[in-house]
């Protein structure tokens, strides 16, 4: 297989020989050029034809944002991936460069922590090169844990006929890429040279350390209506469900009740989740809780973004939140969320845990605590994103009788989260990202 030609895009000199250090270590990855700003990234593109590009945040000449905006205007399909900074200004622009095109990003490491320059480069060289040749070549084949989950599954059954109703149409096909046609390149690339022995990146010119974020605390919340408590939930082993094969958009199978919404989401996440949270009716009679992968600061970025564009309102989730109908709660970065039942109420339960699926949060820490308070009595959406994060609690609460739904591939921008439940034959249905806000919320009068 050809190594993955990459451009770096960054004025800083030593965070571009830190980039170059860490990709270096990777046999399927080539740095192919640097340039110090939007401008001469653009003419980089052109010039070496990449087959990705890491840029930073804020840059001179031509921010960051602009130059994905530049980049999306002449080719649609070059996967950019952000390098960011661990700050909210940083994170902030961050957000707006996902909004204008840019696929993934990556948060610059920091001196805080004591690691040793190899850690360094090796989490970066993990982190990045895994993220870089994902988008730029698919999530692949399925992983032991995936293949495993598919032979735990039930063999499909066929699918019972379609009730009767307006049909949806189905999503349209994914557009075909741009083709590259470059003009004439100016010469202002660097082309990238190997980092000499003796040049080393120290610890003291990363970005200046954080203090480190404290717990979440719990917010006050107005006294709610006392809710009736459900009986205990039945243990996965005791209940085995069929899982049914993915069906075109139209009615749900299952017609158990409805008490929360559970989603899981990764990478392409936050411009998918401001497609569906604020197309959500102000009336939604359940709670939504979302597992993004992101790290602190930006998933409260993340929430007061879609507060400001949705009619429910969206919060960072915090120890102790009473989970209440008609609101949205999304995981903090760098903490699993847990929900707990406390006498006639649901609240949120923060920690920090080891991570899985080498996240934190993530989703299967929720799955699995929501199985021991509503049993399958919720609705499971699977949404864009790399890896399998949400795949083992999804089965548990399938097992239980929850219904799973998947955003389908040619609208997710990695078909790893969503392609692992539906090829372990538990997803009832595939949507496309402009219908999932109807889907949730007509499941959601299942009562």
């Amino acid at each position: 297989m050809a190594r993955l030609r990459v451009l770096l895009i960054d004025d800083s000199a030593v965070v571009r020989r830190l980039l170059r250090s860490a990709l270096a270590a990777d046999p399927e990855i080539e740095v192919v050029g640097e340039a110090g700003d939007g401008q001469q990234g653009l003419a980089g593109i052109r010039e070496l034809q990449p087959d990705a590009v890491v840029c930073d945040v804020e840059m001179p000449v031509l921010s960051g944002i602009d130059t994905v905006r530049e980049i999306r205007r002449h080719w649609q399909k070059l996967p950019v991936i952000m390098f960011a900074a661990p700050t909210r200004e940083s994170a902030a622009v961050t957000l707006e460069a996902l909004h204008a095109g840019a696929d993934d990003f990556v948060t610059k490491p920091t001196a805080s922590s004591g690691a040793s320059m190899t850690a360094v480069l090796e989490q970066l060289r993990v982190e990045l090169g895994g993220k870089l040749k994902i988008l730029a070549r698919g999530p692949g084949d399925l992983s032991a844990v995936a293949r495993a989950a598919i032979r735990y599954a039930p063999p499909p059954r066929p699918a019972p006929a379609e009730p009767a109703g307006e049909a949806v149409p189905a999503a349209p096909p994914a557009p075909a890429g741009e083709p590259r046609t470059p003009p004439k390149p100016p010469p202002t690339i660097v082309p990238a040279v190997p980092l000499p022995a003796a040049e080393v990146c120290t610890p003291s010119s990363l970005v200046p350390a954080l203090r480190p974020s404290p717990a979440p605390t719990a917010r006050p919340t107005p006294a709610p209506p006392s809710l009736p408590r459900l009986p205990p939930a039945t243990p996965p082993s005791a209940l085995r469900a069929t899982p049914l094969p993915a069906t075109p958009v139209g009615a749900l199978q299952r017609t158990t009740r409805c008490e929360a919404v559970l989603i899981g989401v990764s990478t392409g996440g936050p411009n998918a989740l401001a497609e569906v949270i604020p197309r959500l009716p102000a009336d939604l009679p359940l709670p939504v809780l979302v597992v993004q992968h992101m790290p602190p600061v930006f998933t409260r970025l993340l929430a007061e973004r879609l507060q400001g564009q949705s009619r429910l309102p969206v919060v960072e989730a915090a120890e102790g939140d009473e989970v209440l109908p008609g609101r949205v709660y999304i995981a903090p970065g760098d903490y699993h969320l847990t929900v707990r039942r406390e006498q006639a109420s649901v609240r949120c339960r923060l920690n920090r845990d080891p991570p899985e699926n080498s996240v934190r949060p993530a989703a299967d820490v929720l799955f699995r605590s929501a199985a021991s308070v509503w049993g399958g009595n919720v609705l499971v959406v699977i949404m864009t994103g790399m890896g399998q994060d949400g795949l083992l609690g999804a089965l548990q609460l399938h097992e239980l009788g929850a219904p799973v739904i998947a955003q389908d591939e040619a609208t997710s921008v990695v078909w790893g989260m969503p392609g692992a439940v539906h090829k372990a034959g538990i997803v009832e249905r595939l949507v496309p990202l402009s219908q999932l806000a109807e889907t949730i919320a007509l499941r959601a009068r299942v009562r």
